[in-house]
């Protein structure tokens, strides 16, 4: 099955991010593509990304290479450099342990565009937000290390990035928890 029919790959919306910082990236839709074609060494995220969304807060890893290609639209990348403009045809890497926080601004009409990376080992930072992911067992926590806490279960006293995920679908879209552990590896550019 070398050709993936996007329509036939469940689109997911959301962050998975604990409040206030899922707002942001509420609005984006992504699309899991390693998983619905068998490929497991990388994770490949098909992003779209309606006008004024972010894709994510922005962040960096320590340890894994992310790459970016816009298909379609406009947008705006913003990183430690600023801001640059990014139309169809534009590609952007992102080196592992660089420190440079980004994320993309959809532009004028939105945009689409396919992201990769190999699947989260270390951990993610956040300049502009007090979070730090920590992927060997998915939870947030805010930079001193404090665990956030769930908006959804009481007695839960850590935030993993998954379950928050899948939630936050189940409140959006009305699904149960199916696809609790599909949340974006690379962070959805």
């Amino acid at each position: 099955m070398p050709r993936i029919d996007l329509s036939q790959v469940p689109a997911e919306s959301g962050s998975g991010y604990p409040a206030p910082y899922d707002a942001e990236a509420g609005e984006r839709l992504y699309r899991q593509l390693a998983p619905a074609s068998g490929i497991t060494d990388f994770a490949v995220n098909h992003v779209e990304l309606p006008e004024g969304a972010w894709s994510s807060q922005r962040h960096w890893h320590e340890g894994e290479d992310e790459f970016l290609v816009v298909l379609s639209g406009r947008a705006k990348l913003v990183d430690d450099a600023g801001e640059t403009p990014l139309a169809a045809g534009d590609c952007v890497a992102f080196p592992k342990g660089d420190g440079n926080g980004h994320h993309l601004i959809g532009g004028a009409g939105g945009c689409v565009f396919v992201v990769w990376g190999v699947p989260e080992t270390t951990p993610c930072h956040y300049p502009d937000a007090d979070l730090l992911l920590y992927p060997e067992d998915g939870f947030y926590r805010h930079k001193d290390g404090t665990p956030y806490r769930s908006p959804f279960v009481s007695s839960e006293v850590e935030t993993p990035r998954a379950v928050t995920a899948s939630r936050l679908r189940s409140k959006r879209t009305g699904e149960g928890s199916r696809g609790a552990n599909r949340v974006p590896t690379c962070d959805a550019g």
